[in-house]
C-alpha cells in the first residue's frame, strides 16, 4: 500500500517520534546523545524550525516542533540519515538504525500543546530512568532541564514556554514545577492523534490534557504566533485564494505573464512574480511546498530561497492577501 502524503505547512506544530529498529538502542552513551543534539542544533537552525520540547530515550526520540519554510520531512530525513551514518561508523555496524519513517502528529489548534510538552518531558520518569521530578531537573537529555535553567541548548524556545506561566523566570519555573508535579490522570488521556502519514484519525502517542492550568487556546496562540505575528490569523485567511488565486493576483499586480512562470523564456518580471508567489502562497496561506513547487517549476529545496527573495518584492510592491 502506498504511503500517504504528510500534512505539513510552514508554521505547523508537530509531535514527532523516531524509534530504533526492532526497539534497539539508538543511543549507547552520552557521546551519542551529544552528537544528536549537535545535529538538532545545526539542522533546526538551517531550517528555521523551533523546538518546544524534546526527550532522548534509549531507543526513541520525542520532539515537539514548529516547522519553518522547509518541510518537516526534509529536516527529519537529513537529521536521521546524518545520525545513522555517524552511529554505524562509530559502533561498527551496518543496516538501518531507525524503524521506518518518523511518526508525526499534527497538533490542531484545539490540542493542548503544553500537555504534550509535559508528556514528552516526563518520559524518563515513566520509564524509570529517573525517580523524582527533582532528578528530572538535572537530567540533561530532555528539554525540562533547559526550561529549569540547568542546561542550555540553542534550538529550544524556552521563553515561549516560561512566559505562559509568568513573565519573571523564577516565578515561571516555580509554577512550571507545580504543573509538572500533577499526576497524569489516565482517564484524561487521549490516544487519538492525526496520523500525518495517512491523513486519518488513528491511535498513536497519548496526549494528556489538563484544564486546571491551561486556557483552551492560550499556549497554542503563543506558539503559533511567536515569529510572524498571529499564525492563527494567517490560517483564517480566505483559503479560496488557493495557488491559482495567488498566481492571478501577483501576475496582474506585477504585469507578468502566468504562462511564462513555468515554461517558455522568462523575463525579469516573471522571475520576480515567481518569488512573490512563493512567499505569499507558502508564508501567508500555508500552501505546502509539495503543491507549490510544480506550479512554479522549481524544486522543494529551491522554494525556500525563492520565498526569501519574494519577501522583499512583496514589501516593496505592497502586495498582500489580507
Amino acid at each position: 500500500m502506498a504511503r500517504g502524503t504528510r500534512l505539513d505547512t510552514p508554521g505547523a506544530v508537530h509531535h514527532v517520534t523516531a524509534r530504533g529498529i526492532e526497539r534497539r538502542r539508538i543511543f549507547r552513551d552520552d557521546v551519542d546523545r551529544r552528537f544528536y543534539l549537535e545535529k538538532l542544533t545545526r539542522n533546526f537552525g538551517k531550517a528555521e524550525m523551533r523546538c518546544f520540547a524534546w526527550a532522548l530515550m534509549p531507543n526513541h526520540v520525542h520532539l515537539l516542533v514548529r516547522t519553518g519554510p522547509q518541510p518537516l520531512s526534509t529536516v527529519m530525513q537529513r537529521l536521521g540519515t546524518g545520525y545513522a551514518r555517524y552511529f554505524n561508523r562509530r559502533h561498527r555496524r551496518v543496516g538501518h538504525l531507525f524503524q521506518g519513517r518518523y511518526k508525526s502528529a499534527l497538533m490542531e489548534e484545539d490540542e493542548h500543546l503544553l500537555a504534550v510538552l509535559r508528556y514528552v518531558h516526563r518520559n524518563p520518569l515513566r520509564a524509570g530512568i529517573v525517580d523524582t521530578l527533582g532528578a528530572l531537573e538535572e537530567f540533561p537529555w530532555t528539554g525540562h532541564s533547559v526550561l529549569m535553567g540547568r542546561n542550555c541548548v540553542s534550538f529550544q524556545s524556552v521563553n515561549t514556554v516560561l512566559n505562559h506561566f509568568a513573565i519573571e523566570p523564577v516565578a515561571a519555573r516555580a509554577r512550571l514545577l507545580e504543573w509538572m508535579a500533577v499526576a497524569e490522570d489516565p482517564a484524561k488521556q487521549s490516544n487519538r492523534l492525526l496520523d500525518t502519514d495517512r491523513v486519518t484519525v488513528t491511535s498513536g502517542e497519548p496526549i494528556h490534557r489538563d484544564a486546571r492550568i491551561l486556557g483552551r487556546e492560550g499556549f497554542t496562540n503563543r506558539v503559533l504566533g511567536e515569529l510572524d505575528g498571529s499564525e492563527r490569523a494567517k490560517r483564517r485567511l480566505d483559503r479560496a485564494w488557493g495557488i491559482d488565486g495567488v498566481i492571478s493576483y501577483v501576475c496582474a499586480e506585477l504585469g507578468a505573464d502566468p504562462q511564462r512562470l513555468v515554461r517558455g523564456k522568462r523575463r525579469r518580471v516573471e522571475t520576480g512574480a515567481r518569488a512573490a508567489i512563493a512567499f505569499l502562497a507558502s508564508r501567508q496561506l500555508g500552501i505546502s511546498y509539495v503543491a507549490l513547487a510544480p506550479r512554479l517549476g522549481v524544486t522543494h529545496s529551491a522554494l525556500s530561497r525563492l520565498a526569501e527573495r519574494g519577501s522583499e518584492i512583496v514589501r516593496e510592491r505592497h502586495l498582500t492577501l489580507t
